[in-house]
């Protein structure tokens, strides 16, 4: 199972992750996969209608807004996140780093600070091509999924808990003052 779960607005590219589908349904008609998209938004009827254009309907559920994201990650086989702009550091990235979902994410806005070149792939926020072949890959690779879902968890905790993060803050604050 891959999902994304965001708010259905347009600078996140749910279209990106529609074409994605697309393209990795074509190219592996062997396997059984089977994708969701979480959040509700002011873009809804146009995927819906993206969904039924482009033939998705018996492999996309639009489960609209779901307060149980934490389950709802550990689910999910790959967590992907398209966003073009608009993210800070992306908290469904971080979240999905801690629940050891495989995270295929755009390098939008801080996203590459959560990144060290062995958690997750992160891919260039304007390439199609690069979403569809980390997706195909990680689909293809169940030890490359197992090795990213092993080093996230521990990143995320050992560099952005909230003892590492007031360590970080009071350091630039010793810093300013002296």
């Amino acid at each position: 199972v891959i999902g994304i779960i965001a708010v259905l607005r347009q600078f996140k590219r749910h279209d990106r992750f529609l074409n994605m589908v697309r393209n990795v349904i074509d190219s592996n008609p062997e396997k059984n996969i089977h994708f969701v998209m979480a959040g509700d938004g002011p873009q809804r009827e146009n995927l819906s209608n993206m969904i039924n254009d482009l033939g998705l309907q018996n492999y996309v559920s639009m489960l609209g807004h779901v307060s149980n994201v934490p389950e709802l990650l550990q689910a999910l086989d790959v967590f992907v996140l398209t966003s073009d702009s608009g993210e800070g550091v992306p908290q469904s990235v971080m979240q999905a780093l801690l629940m050891q979902t495989t995270v295929v994410s755009t390098n939008a806005g801080s996203t590459k600070d959560l990144h060290n070149n062995q958690n997750f792939i992160l891919i260039n926020k304007d390439s199609q091509d690069e979403l569809n072949a980390a997706c195909t890959m990680l689909i293809n690779d169940s030890a490359m999924r197992k090795d990213y879902v092993q080093k996230s968890r521990d990143y995320v905790l050992d560099n952005f808990s909230k003892v590492e993060m007031t360590k970080k803050i009071m350091n630039i604050y010793q810093e300013l003052v002296s």
